[in-house]
């Protein structure tokens, strides 16, 4: 079926390149159309009207129609000048026309009677208003990108600048919520080519593959609502970023930032008698473009390397040279020896002046307790204080070549690659710590394109393009020590050694699941078709994307062995037991072993996505967008068919695992249903009410795919290709003896034991967002639009993670009272149990929108840009999305049987949201308002001063409550219940972080009872910040100047305050202890050119 999918799919492609070849996508360009009258206001059909890229030198050709309306094929972005010629009028030239992405400039050129030969030369910026669609958007163009204060140069912290989007939820992979959907749910392009990390559910460090330099970057646009069929593949936002490209002229720029903690402030909750932690970072690099044939060919470069230094105080405890000796004299607690157990009095005898003989020391343990430094500070507890270094380097750059072929064939191709090495050093001298890790984090990303125009009314795009995300986490050490020590049972290849989970003291061993090795590619080829036809522009297009996911994990491969304490304590219960967990592990007597072998997959899938959109201008101040776009995005295979899945589905009441097999449909392989309904319908509408206001309209359908891969699916981790095993003891005889090791055949389905799946809905259906909007443009001024409006969604089939093995509350053994209890092992006859908890997908989550929003912008003059946003928003949801994804805490389901019960606050709601930014260039010194005669010494010291700022306002996000000690004993969340009649709510002159909410109103939940408090029923702490930007330029040169930047990052220094514990029964319930970064000041020097 596969097979036939894409020998259908050549077969499109080979059609369409009969009409067309490569070219710029339309979503990165932008458009000019007009009206062209004359003095009288009556239209002139026939006119020549030309488009002139002014860095470039490049121009197209069109005429007006019947109804001398004019547009222009898609254009690259940039300054433009239009020119209109008709017989027996002046020559008309409008120029000054900056346009942005995705942007159709309408403009209206009235000529005047005269000689061709005589020019009517008029400078008119485009307009603000949007009079021709309804996306809801932002444009970040370069002015705003370079002068902004950026901590850590990364531009997508601008996305906040855009109505519709908020600060992300824990700040998980940097990234932004829009409109209300998940931060997992953004799409991310580069120069028209995906650009979207597939490994962000498991172990991204960024949402995109490449994030560009912040001086690579002409600009960008962020989409946050009812984006036309152009666009798709996500819920949330999209952003689109385009690199620059050469000009006619050499440009381009040299800069180093700073950032040192001696300049910085400490966080709220440093203590005031400690030193900050050490942090250093230094940004550096260049950026350079220009011609290699004028009016032909241009070539554009960047290079951007940052060192970050920095480290972490820790202050371990770890067992002294005493207790590795085997004396525990020192220490409060009584040792027994387990070989003096008596059965008819229930008792052990200490060893004699709590001595351990080293003739009873286990010989692995004897080597493995060398990997423990010398203490270098006093007492048995937070004896060991160390500062680890935490290095880590980033490379990353871009190429891009432009050339032009003739006026109607041009080509461009762009490279772009990010390498970084982030280390985590161990806190022992011998790495063997379970810390230390090396990861490995690459990506690249490719784009090549051939435009050609067929007419001056009909376009085609075929765009290839490329990208890789390669990740590695390799441990700080070279040697087997499992071979080496003798520990038998275990994987003895593979760098490291068994985990050694020794209670009270700090672990020894390897506990990061690595190597952990993780490959994803994307290949893409894109069709974009454009035609007009008087009041029609048609767009039609298809995009076919072969998607592969590889990764190696070796999980618990290596061992895992628990030391508790059960052995050298009083086996007698009642009163001080003694015992300590460190004199279990010299006498070589586990609690608990967990050993697994290791996971392998290699995913793959091909995605078609097809769309028509048509561009209707109805009359002349209506215009309609109407298209549909079709979504085939079936769900990965295996390569090998390495999968199964614990199905729940077909027969609840008796599930069982299915395998992947090579069966006639791709269900048999990728063992979830393919949903082929996928159908997007788009429309909207821009009416010019009046000459200063447009009123627009949209309604849209969208679709995402499951969220991420390897870690996001997990049905590589099931039977028969993967197997985990557990060895557990009672608390009387010491049957593990760590010398021994794990038995042979330990990983076989007959010592399988509290086995543990994945499951995954067989019939999902994929998440769908329907959105709307209405809102409203005025311009207040020549270069200020207001912009007032209301957007919704409402989201069904999200995905969630969650217990699908779940046990009700009660008495007894969790595991005893799962409603799954046995299961037969695939390709056998064994039954297998008892059953844990499961790691169940289902699509089945919910969530509704609804915001008012403001934006004001105005555009660069004088000296000064400004661009304010503001959200009232209300989110409700029933699903929090998969765990570890920046969820507030508790969010997850208390009650499987009652999932009404998890309505509420979404995650990612925020009431209130306020954003504005601005740019001003004081208006002393040369070439400026007041100065600009200015001598030139003058001018060094007061002249070329500029400030730029953000302001970003938000109330807190809703967050829910826990249990201590699982009274319920379901081994899941428990809620509290609410106390009646007390409000939870503090008044803010009362709260403060050491008592953010009313502790008294919560009471845990009675035992073997789910708790009555909802989810998310309170919120969390505000924020403010401000960041401020002080520059100045030194001119050396009209062109060329350097300009020194000082950046204040949360500039007041407030402290924007985490969640408070939301543990009742914790010491700390209602006690917050940790706020956000404090004040960082950075410097920066820069030559441009």
């Amino acid at each position: 079926m596969v097979q036939s999918l894409v020998v259908r799919s050549l077969r499109a492609v080979a059609v369409v390149a009969l009409f067309a070849t490569a070219a710029v996508a339309q979503v990165e360009s932008a458009r000019i159309q007009g009206t062209v009258t004359d003095g009288s206001g009556a239209v002139i059909p026939g006119a020549t009207v030309r488009f002139v890229q002014v860095e470039t030198n490049q121009a197209q050709v069109t005429e007006t129609d019947a109804i001398g309306f004019f547009q222009s094929v898609p254009l690259r972005i940039g300054e433009y000048r239009v020119e209109v010629e008709a017989d027996g009028f002046k020559r008309a030239v409008r120029s000054g026309i900056v346009l942005e992405l995705e942007q159709t400039a309408a403009i209206r050129v009235a000529l005047e009677v005269g000689a061709v030969t005589e020019v009517v030369d008029v400078t008119a910026d485009a307009p603000l208003l949007e009079t021709t669609q309804a996306t809801q958007g932002q444009v970040i163009n370069n002015k705003r990108i370079v002068d902004m204060p950026l901590n850590g140069r990364d531009y997508i912290q601008l996305a906040l600048l855009s109505a519709g989007a908020t600060r992300p939820i824990g700040g998980r992979f940097g990234g932004f919520s829009a409109g209300g959907q998940r931060t997992t749910q953004n799409n991310y392009t580069l120069d028209g080519v995906d650009n979207n990390n597939l490994q962000i559910a498991a172990q991204g460090r960024r949402a995109e593959v490449v994030k560009p330099s912040v001086d690579a970057i002409q600009e960008f646009k962020i989409s946050t609502n009812a984006y036309s069929a152009e666009s798709g593949r996500a819920l949330g936002g999209t952003v689109n970023v385009s690199i620059k490209s050469g000009t006619n002229k050499i440009h381009g720029t040299l800069f180093e930032f700073l950032r040192n903690d001696k300049v910085d402030a400490k966080n709220f909750f440093d203590p005031v008698d400690k030193p900050k932690p050490p942090f250093k970072r230094n940004q550096f690099g260049f950026s350079v473009g220009g011609p290699i044939i004028k009016n032909k060919t241009f070539a554009f470069g960047d290079y951007e390397g940052t060192r970050i230094r920095e480290s972490s105080t820790y202050n371990n405890t770890i067992p002294t040279q005493a207790q590795i000796g085997g004396d525990f004299s020192g220490v409060p607690q009584t040792i027994y020896d387990p070989a003096t157990y008596d059965a008819a009095s229930n008792t052990r005898q200490p060893f004699a002046n709590n001595l351990i003989p080293s003739s009873r020391f286990d010989p692995v343990s004897v080597q493995a307790a060398t990997l423990y430094p010398a203490t270098n500070r006093p007492g048995i507890t937070n004896n060991y204080l160390v500062n680890a270094p935490s290095p880590e380097d980033m490379n990353r750059g871009d190429v891009r070549v432009d050339h032009v072929f003739s006026a109607k064939d041009t080509v461009f191709f762009r490279y772009s690659r990010q390498l970084e090495v982030v280390g985590n050093s161990p806190r022992f001298p011998s790495t063997l710590d379970g810390n230390g890790t090396l990861f490995h984090h690459n990506g690249d990303n490719m784009g090549f394109s051939w435009s050609h125009i067929l007419s001056p009314s009909f376009i085609s795009t075929v765009k290839l393009g490329w990208n890789r995300i390669y990740t590695i986490r390799t441990a700080v050490v070279d040697e087997n020590l499992n071979a080496k020590f003798g520990i038998r049972g275990v994987d003895q290849a593979l760098p490291g050694m068994a985990l050694m989970n020794i209670s009270g003291v700090q672990n020894i061993g390897l506990s990061n699941y690595t190597p952990n090795i993780a490959d994803s590619q994307s290949r893409q080829l894109k069709i974009d078709n454009s035609y007009t036809k008087g009041k029609h522009t048609l767009k039609f297009g298809w995009a076919l994307q072969f998607l592969q996911s590889y990764l190696t994990n070796p999980q618990q491969s290596l061992g895992n062995f628990t030391f508790n304490g059960n052995y050298t304590r009083q086996s007698a219960p009642g009163g001080d037991r003694g015992g300590r967990p460190f004199a279990d592990f010299l006498l070589g007597t586990a609690f608990r072993s967990n050993i697994s072998n290791s996971v392998y997959m290699n995913l793959r899938t091909p995605w078609n996505h097809f769309y028509v959109q048509d561009d209707w201008r109805v009359t002349s101040r209506l215009t309609l967008n109407v298209g549909l776009r079709y979504e085939y995005s079936p769900p990965w295979v295996e390569k090998n068919n390495l999968i199964s899945n614990f199905d729940i589905d077909t027969d609840h009441a008796n599930p069982s695992f299915r395998v992947a097999s090579d069966g006639d449909g791709r269900i048999s392989r990728s063992l979830i249903k393919n949903d082929t309904n996928n159908l997007a319908p788009r429309f909207g509408f821009a009416y010019k009410a009046f000459d200063k206001t447009v009123v627009r309209g949209g309604y849209g359908v969208f679709y995402s795919n499951y969220e991420g891969t390897g870690g996001g699916q997990f049905m590589e981790t099931n039977p028969p290709f993967h197997i985990k095993s557990q060895i557990s003891t009672d608390s009387i005889n010491p049957t593990l003896q760590l010398s021994n090791g794990n038995p042979s055949g330990i990983l076989t389905p007959e010592n399988a034991v509290s086995l543990s799946f994945s499951s995954f809905q067989r019939q999902p259906n994929w998440p769908i967002s329907q959105q709307w909007n209405l809102n409203m443009q005025h311009s207040l001024f020549r270069d200020v639009v207001l912009e007032v409006g209301y957007y919704g969604s409402k989201s069904q089939f999200l995905v969630n993670r969650l217990d699908g093995n779940y046990a009700l509350p009660g008495p007894g053994d969790i595991n005893s009272r799962r409603i799954y209890n046995s299961t037969v092992y695939p390709g056998t006859n064994t039954v297998v149990g008892p059953l844990a908890a499961m790691n169940r997908h289902e699509f089945n989550g919910n969530s509704l929108y609804h915001s008012g929003q403001v934006r004001l912008e105005k555009r660069f003059s004088k000296g000064f840009t400004l661009l304010g946003a503001y959200i009232f928003s209300r989110t409700l949801g029933d699903v929090s999305g998969f765990s570890g994804s920046g969820n507030s805490p508790n969010s997850g389901i208390q009650n499987p049987l009652n999932r009404q019960a998890e309505r509420s606050l979404a995650d990612q709601h925020r009431k209130h949201s306020f954003t504005m930014s601005y740019v001003y260039e004081l208006p002393f010194g040369q070439g400026r308002k007041f100065g600009s005669n200015m001598h030139r010494a003058l001018d060094f010291a007061v002249g070329g001063w500029s400030v730029a700022g953000i302001h970003s306002i938000a109330t807190g996000r809703p967050f829910g409550l826990s249990v201590r000690g699982n009274p319920a004993n379901n081994g899941n969340l428990n809620r509290p219940n609410v106390v009646p009649g007390v409000d939870p709510v503090l008044s803010s002159d009362v709260r403060d972080p050491q008592r953010w909410f009313n502790t008294d109103a919560f009471v845990p939940n009675n035992a073997y009872e789910y708790g009555n408090a909802g989810r998310n029923i309170l919120i969390g702490p505000g924020t403010f910040t401000w960041d401020f930007a002080l520059y100045k330029r030194f001119n050396v040169t009209e062109s060329k100047f350097f300009q020194f930047r000082f950046e204040s990052f949360n500039f007041t220094n407030t402290p924007n305050f985490g969640f408070p514990n939301s543990e009742v029964g914790n010491n700390n319930f209602g006690v917050i202890t940790s706020a956000g970064r404090p004040r960082n000041l950075q410097f920066g020097l820069k030559f441009i050119f």
